[in-house]
């Protein structure tokens, strides 16, 4: 035969009766055990039946237990725990205005509710930022929030000086699962630098002043993605301390973005960002991989990576920059905005994306709205690994500017360049040493200094287009080679960023390798002056030793010769024109 309900049984049983028909007003699927405990009333209104407690009565308490009241419990004082603390399930605490719960380093508070029996911590008055909250500097695994109901809380700080948050881990420990946090004064969650985040699963923070968490970088990976839920907050963000990054992770998604706040995170281990993930910094914001990181953003066409600035304005933050060398520094399916207002590592021009001292693969992204260039790598330890299907926009500078090393690692008319203000693939005249292949692109070539050296094998494809800056040039060394292959209807294009005769220099063998041929390609603007002492200045010169087949060429707008033939130097040519030129062949 079955038991009668005990008196305080049948209570209880009311209790969760009444919460459940509360929380099923809202749609079904709030109901399901899954989701975290509701943030509704939090049990009803203090009554005779709850127990007082000041400083002196809370000494004598290790278990805090559920009763008939609809508020078991109102603590009148700032309550320090150090001791090991137990709640039971359902049970309810009110706190009177500005007082909370402290749990020092030799106490620990388990607070293990059910889906159906919560545990409530909430103001005496249902007002946000009412009483404290709830502060952990424990350590203790012991440290458990499981089916919790944090309200009303964040009118203070418990454990000096941090924000007012409705839970906070200071120095301390802290697992939290299936837990609401909501109507709060300040953050929802916060972590500072010594904060560990033990689990974090199926949670929803609601409805505060202040951001929905905020934390240190190393935390990130501890929360759950889609798992939990935020919302109303009036900074709805994950906002994260910008600090150094210590401990290698992945940062997955969730319902609403990261938010960096502060100058710089610095990368010191392996950091991924998973498809999906929104992060934004705020006004001079930067990530700086260093040397022993990496950064690997891994978005998919669907489901792409963005990193931008916490507004869309050109220069709001600084941008992503690379001192890194790992293969692992791979961007794919990122869409990164906003950046170029200042140098990461000094003292670089300001750009979405830096390779400073090291190296990365950027694919199938977009870099747009940088108050600089979009991407940079032009110093002499930099490297590109992969760099394909790509989109620069809207850049205040050029799209890119890199190494001439580099040059041969583009891809050509896979990756568009469009609206950028100086619409030009930048690089700085100083001297390659590898063998590659300049493709053509949508955009020319700009070279930017006076004389670019050649003493590796460069082909330079159909179509392609080189514009040189004012008293620049080309060298072709003695170990190098320079093959342009126009065709009829695609020559390659070699001119002055004015149409000024004389505005460059030229482009000089002394190479007399047989692979130094220029078929279909049209130059002009040049003759300024010589490359190799003491030439007369040409659009083409062979210099002393050297040799090169030129066929199917045109010279035009020379301020002297529009080629030039040195001592003991041999040019082979045919279907040669020339227009506008002072003289249009000198030879020694």
């Amino acid at each position: 035969m079955q038991k009668a309900l005990s008196f305080v049984q049948w209570n209880k049983n009311i209790k969760w009766l009444i919460s459940t028909l509360l929380v099923c007003i809202v749609p079904f699927s709030a109901c399901e055990t899954d989701d975290p405990v509701d943030g509704g009333d939090g049990g009803g209104d203090i009554s005779a039946g709850t127990i007082t407690l000041d400083c002196s009565a809370l000494k004598d308490i290790t278990t805090f237990e559920n009763s008939s009241a609809a508020v078991d419990y109102l603590i009148t004082c700032d309550y320090r725990i150090d001791s090991d603390i137990t709640i039971e399930a359902g049970t309810v605490i009110a706190f009177e205005e500005g007082k909370g719960i402290g749990v020092e380093t030799d106490g620990s508070l388990t607070a293990i509710g059910t889906a159906s029996n919560p545990i409530v911590f909430r103001g005496e008055e249902r007002v946000a930022g009412y009483w404290d909250g709830v502060w952990f500097k424990s350590n203790s695994s012991k440290n458990i929030l499981d089916f919790v109901l944090v309200s009303d809380a964040g009118h203070g700080y418990v454990f000096c000086c941090y924000d007012e948050s409705s839970v906070a881990i200071v120095d301390g420990r802290l697992s939290i699962t299936n837990t609401t946090i909501n109507n709060g004064e300040g953050h929802g969650l916060f972590m500072n630098d010594d904060a560990v985040l033990a689990l974090y699963e199926g949670n929803a923070i609601n409805n505060h002043k202040g951001a929905a968490i905020y934390m240190n970088p190393n935390n990130v990976a501890m929360l759950d993605g889609m798992g939990s839920s935020y919302s109303d907050n009036v900074h709805n963000v994950i906002r994260i301390d910008a600090k150094r990054l210590t401990e290698s992770q992945i940062w997955t998604a969730n319902e609403i973005p990261y938010q960096v706040d502060g100058s710089s995170i610095g990368v010191d281990v392996d950091l991924e960002l998973a498809d999906g993930v929104d992060l934004t910094f705020q006004e001079g914001g930067s990530l700086a991989i260093n040397e022993n990181g990496s950064f690997k953003v891994s978005g998919t066409a669907a489901s792409p990576v963005r990193i931008r600035g916490e507004e869309a304005v050109a220069g709001w933050w600084k941008g992503i920059a690379f001192k890194s060398n790992s293969t692992k520094n791979v961007i794919n399916f990122a869409e990164i905005s906003d950046g170029g207002s200042g140098y990461v590592y000094c003292c670089s021009d300001p750009a979405n994306i830096t390779v400073f001292d090291g190296r990365v693969s950027l694919t199938n992204s977009s870099v747009t709205n940088s108050a600089g260039f979009g991407l940079l790598a032009t110093n002499a330890d930099v490297y590109i690994d992969h760099f394909e299907g790509n989109s620069f926009r809207d850049n205040k500078e050029a799209p890119l500017y890199v190494n001439p090393e580099l040059l041969g690692r583009l891809d050509g008319t896979l990756t568009e360049y469009v609206g950028n203000d100086d619409n030009f693939i930048r690089t700085s005249a100083r001297t390659i040493t590898t063998n590659q292949t300049w493709r053509k692109s949508s955009i020319p070539y700009k070279i930017d200094g006076e004389n670019l050296y050649i003493e590796g094998d460069v082909f330079v494809n159909e179509g392609a287009e080189i514009v040189f800056q004012e008293d620049g040039g080309i060298g072709v060394q003695e170990d190098g080679t320079l093959k342009i292959g126009g065709t009829a209807s695609n020559p390659v294009i070699i001119r002055g960023a004015d149409s000024v005769p004389g505005y460059w220099k030229g482009v000089y063998y002394s190479s007399n390798r047989s692979s130094n041929t220029i078929d279909f390609a049209n130059f002009s603007d040049g003759g300024g002056g010589y490359v190799f002492c003491c030439d007369d200045g040409a659009l083409l010169g062979v210099h002393n030793g050297g040799s090169v087949t030129v066929n199917n060429a045109s010279f035009s707008n020379s301020q002297e010769c529009g080629i030039f033939i040195g001592n003991n130097a041999t040019m082979s040519r045919s279907s040669l024109s020339f227009n506008n030129n002072t003289t249009n062949i000198c030879e020694d």
